[in-house]
């Protein structure tokens, strides 16, 4: 019976290319990895979201997303088992698990609002600008990107706290 020479395990980045693994398996009969060997998939949770080649290469139906897990647990890592027959059947279980990419934007709140003194300080803290990220991201870099043209206005870049940068033109 054929003897799997591919990992059982991977990690596979979401939204990439669809081929995840070039399995391999051998029957130690003195011919090429993959000769006179059909692969199937023949079972696993998530067996239908899954095609196999001719030749072995294990690829997802559809790009998965991490953000929204398509597998049937919802935990991103993908199960299913492998056939590799060339005469004589042995199975493989193998798990696919997808792995976060930095791929959505941050949306900042909209209607956030600041009161401010005319007799406001340079340095004096207004509030902290709130904005979320899909992905996780600890979200750092902040800039004002436009509407501050006398620099009233300054942000941290790392937290979003918002300080009056040059109160001269308060009034």
């Amino acid at each position: 019976a054929p003897f799997f020479l591919s990992a059982n395990a991977v990690n596979f980045t979401e939204n990439g290319e669809l081929i995840v693994l070039d399995v391999d398996a051998d029957d130690s009969e003195g011919g090429a990895v993959d000769a006179g060997i059909v692969y199937n998939i023949i079972g696993g949770a998530d067996a239908e979201l899954f095609t196999i080649g001719e030749s072995g290469f294990l690829s997802f139906n559809a790009s998965p997303d991490f953000d929204v897990a398509g597998d049937a647990n919802a935990d991103n890592v993908y199960e299913i088992d492998v056939e590799a027959n060339d005469g004589l059947a042995t199975v493989e279980s193998i798990q696919i698990t997808v792995t976060d990419i930095n791929d959505e934007s941050p949306v900042i709140a909209v209607s956030q609002f600041f009161n401010i003194s005319e007799a406001a300080i340079n340095g004096e803290i207004i509030g902290t600008v709130s904005a979320s990220d899909i992905d996780g991201i600890s979200l750092q870099n902040w800039v004002i990107g436009s509407g501050n043209v006398d620099g009233i206005f300054a942000i941290n870049a790392t937290s979003g706290e918002l300080t009056i940068g040059d109160n001269t033109n308060l009034d």
